[in-house]
């Protein structure tokens, strides 16, 4: 009698086949009702983020009032790339972004090339502007919206720097 119930005992260890299938499919429900909440978590970040960034622009605007006593200008036009040697306002080619990286994260992308004569052809100073195209501090971009593609787009008629050596140079943050 006793080896009869100890087979019976022992037989009954394992998992039936039904059983892990039912264990699998509560845990694939289970995951399948977290998954939303986490992409929601992390675009809620991905949102707070982006709303850091645009604080952050408008406290290094806010300095560069206090600092310059105007706000940062436009530059002179989509076709030109900021020159650190042209200071701030009117004689700066470079729109308010470039104006604006000197006070906060940006100081030494804005710094770049400052200093250097632009040389025959393809200068040291126009390969400086060039890598400050392909670099960038990320705080342009929001997050949620696309991805972080910097440098020459569309257009390679730059009038102040040679854009081959942008599209040369490009990469990703």
């Amino acid at each position: 009698m006793k080896s009869k119930s100890m087979r019976v005992a022992s037989a009954r260890n394992a998992f039936t086949l039904v059983e892990l299938l039912v264990v699998i499919a509560i845990i694939g429900v289970l995951i399948a009702l977290l998954l939303p909440a986490v992409q929601a978590a992390r675009e809620a970040g991905r949102r707070t983020q982006c709303e850091n960034n645009l604080k952050q622009m408008g406290l290094a605007a806010q300095n560069h009032v206090a600092t310059q006593k105007t706000f940062p200008s436009a530059g002179w036009g989509w076709h030109w790339v900021g020159d650190p040697d042209r200071g701030y306002g009117l004689q700066q080619p470079g729109g308010w972004t470039f104006s604006i990286l000197g006070f906060m994260d940006g100081k030494n992308i804005r710094e770049m090339g400052r200093g250097m004569q632009p040389g025959p052809g393809v200068g040291k100073k126009y390969y400086a502007l060039a890598q400050m195209q392909v670099n960038t501090t990320g705080v342009f971009v929001c997050p949620s919206r696309r991805g972080t593609t910097v440098g020459i787009i569309g257009d390679n008629s730059l009038y102040n720097v040679d854009s081959h050596i942008c599209s040369l140079g490009r990469r990703p943050i």
